[in-house]
């Protein structure tokens, strides 16, 4: 997404991507979970409380 580059929705989407489609996991399934409920949703709502932070 060229239009989002240097922007708090540009960080936002880069660490969405990263945990769900490049991380690490031992299977999709782990991978869903994490993404969903585990330690990936807390990396991701931790990214969007950063990204608000810049944008307030």
């Amino acid at each position: 997404m060229h239009a989002a580059k240097d922007t708090a929705w540009g960080l936002l989407c880069s660490v969405t991507e990263f945990i769900d489609h490049e991380k690490q996991a031992r299977s999709q399934d782990n991978r869903l979970d994490s993404a969903w409920f585990g330690q990936g949703a807390v990396i991701k709502q931790r990214a969007l409380d950063h990204a608000l932070q810049l944008v307030s």
